[in-house]
């Protein structure tokens, strides 16, 4: 049975600053607004996607978390430099900390089977710095 692709639809009022985001997103001319918008997913929510599902490795899920951590640090870099903010030293040295994380897990093999997802949802009780911010549908009804 073919997988069904999976979809998502976000629209904010034009001329609101989100709107204004998703015209900007939109537009963009060198990458696509999927691409664009799944950069900054799988950055802020890919970790926490996988130890939710709760079939992963744990060295999986933290190569992908090192991934995500490199992937903010670059954007706060840019955004630093752009705006002229404060540069913060421990940033690049943290950056440079996570590489080398990054290359040692590379040498250890872990695979994971797409096909071997299942369904399984948690209340991110695990995650307690997580579970804070997120309400989940039944706390949302109350």
């Amino acid at each position: 049975m073919p997988k069904k692709p999976i979809e998502v639809r976000v629209s904010r009022t034009e001329g609101t600053p989100e709107g204004n985001l998703l015209e900007f997103l939109k537009n963009y001319p060198t990458k696509s607004t999927d691409e664009m918008v799944l950069t900054a997913c799988r950055a802020f929510w890919m970790p926490l996607a996988l130890r939710r599902l709760g079939i992963y490795e744990e060295e999986t899920i933290k190569a992908v978390a090192i991934e995500a951590k490199l992937e903010l640090l670059k954007q706060a870099e840019f955004i630093t430099q752009l705006f002229g903010l404060e540069p913060k030293t421990a940033l690049a040295q943290e950056a440079i900390v996570q590489l080398q994380e990054k290359s040692q897990l590379k040498n250890q093999s872990s695979s994971v089977e797409l096909d071997e997802l299942k369904e399984h949802s948690d209340d991110f009780s695990d995650m307690p710095q997580v579970r804070e911010f997120i309400k989940l549908p039944t706390e949302l009804e109350a």
